[in-house]
């Protein structure tokens, strides 16, 4: 009777560890600096690059020359899906800040279409030469609503999937019959895969501080 109990509790016991802790196989790109990238492939050009795909859904491209080697690897993985090595917690991107932003000193060109200051209705322009970038926007919609606007920005993350930017902005804007103002401010700016969204503040002539951004979408000019 002893002897059954303990098979029983024995049985359960490793049912349950099974569904604690599964055995995954991942990829894993190991870096000259000493970084390791854990996530799929998606894309391997011999001589040239090798494209992973993070457990965010982002992706990452790393040149041949920047790669150690490239391997497989098991993980025990619990049910949150959270990497486990030993008694040590590891998500799954192990890479340096500067490995989280892969295009961050990339230069590249880009355009879109806006609603928002300065004149309503935008196009704008654009170029980033690394980490420092400009852009112009504006519009002549009528005599109510024209406007034109200069951003200076500063690139504080840049990926595949999104980049993040802070910028000083001046500019022109008459939106509104008798308000024909002059400005400058700083705002905040976020590209997530197209969606472009800017926020933030301006001074000028209306002698006091107030919100200012823009919405729409924003193709950025990257190189496969």
């Amino acid at each position: 009777m002893v002897t059954r109990i303990l098979t029983t509790l024995c049985i359960c016991i490793l049912i349950l560890g099974n569904t604690a802790f599964a055995q995954d196989e991942v990829d894993a790109v190991y870096l000259h600096n000493g970084s390791k990238i854990l996530g799929t492939i998606v894309e391997m050009v011999p001589d040239s690059h090798v494209k992973i795909r993070m457990y965010d859904g982002s992706e990452m491209k790393y040149t041949v020359d920047r790669i150690e080697k490239v391997r497989k690897e098991m993980r025990e993985m619990d049910s949150d899906g959270v990497v486990v090595e030993g008694e040590n917690i590891v998500w799954y991107t192990e890479a340096a800040d500067e490995e989280e932003s892969p295009l961050l000193r990339t230069p590249y060109w880009e355009l879109g279409a806006a609603l928002g200051t300065p004149s309503g209705i935008n196009l704008s322009a654009g170029y980033w030469f690394g980490v420092l970038g400009t852009r112009v926007s504006g519009g002549f919609f009528g005599d109510d609503f024209i406007g034109i606007q200069g951003n200076l920005g500063i690139k504080l993350h840049d990926d595949y999937t999104h980049s993040s930017v802070i910028a000083a902005v001046a500019g022109w804007s008459e939106m509104l019959p008798n308000r024909d103002e002059k400005y400058y401010g700083v705002v905040y700016e976020l590209n997530y895969r197209g969606l472009f969204l800017q926020c933030g503040f301006a001074v000028g002539d209306r002698g006091h501080p107030y919100f200012m951004g823009q919405i729409g979408y924003m193709y950025r000019f990257l190189s496969d």
